[in-house]
Parts: C-alpha cells; sequence; structure tokens
C-alpha cells in the first residue's frame, strides 16, 4: 500500500511538472529552443529579451506598443525619465552637463525644458511664456507689449513699429554756437558708438536721418561731414538740445518689406474704394 502511494505521488509529480514545462515554454523559449511565433512570445538571446521579437537587439527589445501606468526610470541617479498619467512629464537625468528635454502639463499649461538649467517654456491655449533669454534670427509677431505691474495693477507700454529696419539713438548734449559729433571718435560701448556700428554708418552716413530740438528760442541747424563721418551743429544761442539718429541697420538690404507670398500674414489691412481702411472687412 505504501510503495502504491508512493508510485502515484511519483507519477502526479512527473504529469504536474511536465505541464507547468509545457505552460513555461509556450511563452519563454531559450536561445537554444526553436522560437514559436506569435504577439505573447517572450524569447531570449544573449542576455537580451524580447517580447514578440525571437532576435532581440537591445536588452529590452519589444515589436509593438509599450504601456506603462507607472514611472520608468533611466539608469541616472534614478531620476524619472517618462512618467505617465494625467500629468505626465518627460525628464531629463537634471545633472549639471546634462542635455535632454524635460516636459510637464496640467489642464491649464504644458512647459518644456531643453536641457539641466534651462528656461521654461510654457503655454495654454491663449498665453505663451518662458523666463531667461529667447534668442532667435526674426520674430514675427502682431503687436509687442512690455507689461509694468505698479502697485499691483497691470499696465500695457507698446512698441512702436517702424518701416524698415532701422536702427535710433537719442540723448542729450550742450552746444555753444558750433559743435561737432564725429562718429569715429566715440568711446567704445556708448550709444553713438553702438549705433555707429549696428547701422554701417561708414556705408550709411547720407542716409541717417537727424532731428535736434533746443531748450532755447534761437536758430539751430546742422550739416554732414561726410568725409570725417561727423555731424555739425550750428547754433546762435547756447544751452541743452535733445538729438534723435535714424539709420538703416548693417543688413537692411537682405530685409525687405515686400514678403513672399506663403510668409505670415500678420494683420490684415483692406481699404476701401475711398482709400481709407476697411475696419470690419
Amino acid at each position: 500500500m505504501q510503495i502504491r502511494r508512493e508510485i502515484f505521488t511519483l507519477v502526479l509529480t512527473v504529469l504536474l511538472g511536465a505541464a507547468i514545462l509545457g505552460i513555461v515554454n509556450a511563452d519563454f523559449v531559450g536561445p537554444s529552443a526553436t522560437p514559436p511565433t506569435g504577439d505573447g512570445v517572450i524569447s531570449t538571446s544573449g542576455g537580451s529579451v524580447g517580447i514578440a521579437d525571437t532576435t532581440p537587439s537591445y536588452k529590452l527589445d519589444v515589436n509593438g506598443d509599450i504601456r506603462s501606468t507607472g514611472t520608468v526610470y533611466a539608469d541616472a541617479n534614478g531620476a524619472a525619465y517618462l512618467n505617465g498619467g494625467d500629468d505626465a512629464t518627460l525628464n531629463d537625468v537634471n545633472v549639471v552637463n546634462t542635455v535632454g528635454i524635460y516636459g510637464q502639463q496640467n489642464s491649464a499649461l504644458g512647459c518644456i525644458r531643453l536641457g539641466s538649467g534651462a528656461s521654461d517654456l510654457c503655454g495654454s491655449s491663449t498665453n505663451f511664456s518662458m523666463t531667461g533669454t529667447l534668442t532667435v534670427s526674426k520674430v514675427n509677431v502682431n503687436t509687442i507689449d512690455p507689461v509694468y505691474t505698479i502697485d499691483g495693477k497691470r499696465y500695457a507700454t507698446y512698441v512702436a513699429s517702424m518701416i524698415g529696419q532701422k536702427e535710433e539713438v537719442a540723448g542729450l548734449m550742450l552746444v555753444d554756437g558750433t559743435t561737432e559729433i564725429n562718429f569715429r571718435d566715440q568711446m567704445e560701448g556708448s550709444d553713438l558708438w553702438l549705433f555707429a556700428k549696428a547701422t554701417d554708418l561708414e556705408r550709411n552716413f547720407e542716409k541717417m536721418v537727424v532731428s535736434l530740438t533746443p531748450s532755447f528760442k534761437e536758430t539751430l541747424w546742422y550739416e554732414k561731414g561726410i568725409e570725417n563721418l561727423s555731424l555739425i551743429i550750428h547754433t546762435q544761442g547756447r544751452g541743452e538740445i535733445s538729438y534723435r539718429f535714424t539709420a538703416p541697420r548693417f543688413d537692411y538690404l537682405s530685409l525687405p518689406t515686400k514678403l513672399a507670398e506663403d510668409e505670415y500674414q500678420g494683420l490684415i489691412i483692406k481699404t476701401g474704394d475711398d482709400g481709407k481702411i476697411l475696419l470690419n472687412p
């Protein structure tokens, strides 16, 4: 009786082991086995694992979509690389001297940061904002409005536009009889020095527009000294004057006012038969 029970136990163990082994082999195939096919196949090859891929090239190779309800980690200080859910984030390792993308969103705002320690670019359905400096070669916008918050209230200070790419400089100076401004002798880094460089005044001096306003009643006029690159101001009085100089920027020829048909439309103006602008075309 004891022998029969031991034989029965042995046979049951063998059958159960065979069944388990068959189940495992149906979903997991070692590198020496003949790999089966199908979406549920998990295989290994040279230390790599493949899901629905019998020849994985990476440590984990998935032939299909991947879904995670938790966080996927990168091997860099345990930092989250991809975090799913309602407030999804895509992070870099967030350490010094790394390059990556950091992004987060909620129901009203989405942000992205290019590289560790960089500025955030944030936007919603109606607004876009960033901290720090944005460097671009050209910006096409309708309105520029530096906002001032004074004593808790916000105020708009719209930037005036100018036809053609030009630079301006303004200031105050004292004159007495004849006064000369030599643009070649200006101190490096001063407003007038920078204006002369930004406008390539050596080439564009004749195009410079001069506006002078005296604080006194006497006559005031000027002439341009082309050879010396100087502005000579004459007056019969003595006192303070204000000046404003305007000239084309050094690269103005590469920035025409008429744009290609496929460029940004911007503010759309239509005129009526009388030549006046239609306010609601």
